[in-house]
């Protein structure tokens, strides 16, 4: 079943559900996009039909937002209490995750407050958020074989270990997307056809995002043609699931807009470097500018003279291109990757999506 899932407070591990729902479970699947948690169900008059109110906990673990609905499966099952607990601690902030055990172990009864009721499964990440971490319950003693799981009832845990994470390498990440007449072209290999460039510059944000999105700080972008459009979400954003949507949203409209116009590449770097820069200002982070675009212009001037002079006064900004169809200035995108000290990559098939999208992510994880 469905319901509309609601924000609590701390529930201890307790989601709460509308009296007259028919059930004599104790316990439920949550899942949410792929992803699920375990929790412990109650039922209260107060809730209205069809709703559901989690825990906190579980909320920002599936990564909800306001309006949300998620599938409840409910489960029978003799779920153990563990009294045997190794937690993995990510810091989900600018802060070693080494530090944060340290305080943890000096105080384990800190933890209470997030574990006790809980239903941990190993391998499953739970978001903290008011701490800015995430616990992973790496392994839970005893536990059910059938759900690789357990209850914490934190007066019979005898034992938990903590083990730091190290923390992942963050940064900026900005698209400079080009969507003029040129990208309706139908030069992209697809099944046993071609599809245009720009309806593959849609499935290449589609499968790239969700890539970088768990190390990604702050977003931008902007579609470009001889002029450009920025995609705005509270300007310099965090990424989630909902603002990604929105995002990928906001680029199949836009490149509509830009498709029976002249290109000018110089117009879009400058300015999407300019912005780049900016996140960069803000955090200090390395950020990479990903140039998706022919590399040729019918509008404007040659971008090399621009991108020598604007990387010059710049620092740990990066810029990568992919040049996308069969036909595109190579000699151009090349050099622009070689002072921006970024990847190269021909895109000229729908089968090379994966490939590329692996190799950039490679490039903005890489050690700098």
């Amino acid at each position: 079943m469905n319901l509309q899932a609601i924000r609590g407070r701390n529930q201890r591990g307790i989601a709460f559900l509308p009296e007259a729902l028919d059930t004599d479970s104790d316990y439920a699947q949550l899942t949410f996009e792929g992803t699920h948690v375990l929790t412990s169900i109650k039922k209260n008059p107060k809730i209205p039909k069809s709703t559901i109110i989690l825990d906190m906990k579980h909320y920002d673990s599936l990564g909800l937002s306001e309006g949300a609905k998620i599938q409840v499966q409910f489960i029978k099952a003799d779920i153990p209490i563990c009294t045997e607990i190794t937690l993995q601690v990510l810091s989900d902030r600018l802060i070693e995750s080494d530090r944060i055990v340290e305080v943890f172990s000096r105080k384990i009864e800190d933890l209470e407050p997030y574990l006790d009721g809980m239903i941990l499964e190993e391998g499953r990440r739970y978001i903290i958020e008011d701490l800015g971490v995430s616990l992973i319950s790496a392994k839970v003693t005893p536990k059910s074989r059938s759900l690789n799981a357990a209850r914490v009832v934190w007066p019979r845990v005898l034992k938990v270990y903590l083990e730091a994470i190290k923390n992942p390498k963050r940064y900026n990440f900005y698209i400079i997307a080009e969507s003029g007449a040129s990208f309706e072209k139908d030069d992209i290999e697809y099944d046993s056809g071609f599809i245009s460039r720009n309806r593959t510059t849609l499935n290449l944000i589609e499968k790239l995002l969700p890539e970088i999105l768990q190390d990604l700080s702050f977003f931008g972008s902007l579609i470009f043609s001889e002029e450009f459009s920025e995609f705005s979400h509270d300007s310099s954003t965090d990424m989630d699931i909902k603002a990604v949507n929105e995002y990928t949203t906001w680029v199949q409209r836009t490149i509509a807009d830009h498709s029976s116009k002249h290109s000018n590449p110089s117009l879009a770097i400058e300015n999407g470097i300019r912005f780049a820069s900016q996140f960069y200002e803000e955090n200090h982070l390395p950020t990479y500018v990903l140039f998706i675009s022919s590399g040729t212009y019918t509008q404007g001037v040659n971008p090399l003279p621009l991108v020598r002079n604007l990387l010059s006064s710049t620092e740990n900004i990066f810029i990568g291109c992919i040049g996308v169809g069969n036909s595109i200035d190579d000699a151009i995108l090349n050099e622009i990757a070689e002072i921006g000290q970024g990847i190269m990559i021909n895109l000229t098939s729908t089968t090379q999506l994966d490939e590329v999208t692996k190799e950039i992510h490679l490039w903005v994880t890489k050690d700098v």
